[in-house]
């Protein structure tokens, strides 16, 4: 059984990470299409809806951006705008490893989303001399049970659209995965 052909899909995505790790930038690649090198500091939290067709249905993203600053953490309030995600990214700058010191803890806010959103580690700014080895995070992710883990790059583009790309089919196969295992048939 699949999901019926034209049916809209509605996710909540949020991307984590420290402040100036480039998740504003990629978003704003995603959406735009194009390299913004100088954004603003996100304060708090900023929102964005991205519609896009996959095949016969039509994927709606709800895309919230938390602001890694500290002061904002402190707040505590990010559990609070986690709850109900389907996706929840997780976002660390190949180029400087102090941004991976903090996983743990945006880790943290990811698990207390409290339905076991899809969980991908992204390595950002990739174009940059890295300091974090791939394997690393790839070994780190594979013990925290994050399910995906990929390089990007917000000024080349390399893999944006394939991160988007791989949430969708993701979304697609747990919603068809759960119409089929929670329905009963009585006959």
């Amino acid at each position: 059984m699949s999901l019926k052909s034209g049916k809209r899909l509605t996710f909540k995505l949020c991307i984590l990470g420290d402040g100036g790790v480039g998740k504003t930038t990629m978003i704003h690649r995603y959406l735009s299409g194009r390299y913004l090198g100088n954004t603003k500091i996100t304060i708090g939290v900023d929102f964005h809806i991205f519609k896009q067709n996959h095949g016969d249905k039509s994927i709606c993203f709800q895309i919230w951006d938390l602001s890694g600053q500290e002061r904002f953490q402190r707040m505590q309030v990010f559990d609070k705008y986690v709850q109900g995600s389907h996706v929840v990214i997780l976002a660390v700058d190949l180029s400087r490893i102090d941004t991976f010191e903090n996983l743990p803890a945006w880790l943290e806010v990811a698990k207390n989303a409290n339905n076991q959103p899809l969980l991908i580690l992204i390595g950002t700014k990739k174009d940059l001399e890295r300091e974090i080895e791939k394997e690393f995070l790839e070994k780190w992710a594979c013990e925290q049970g994050i399910s995906h883990f990929i390089e990007t790059s917000s000024l080349t583009g390399e893999n944006v659209n394939k991160l988007f790309e791989l949430i969708s089919l993701e979304l697609i196969e747990r919603r068809e995965k759960s119409c089929t295992s929670e329905m009963v048939v009585i006959s």
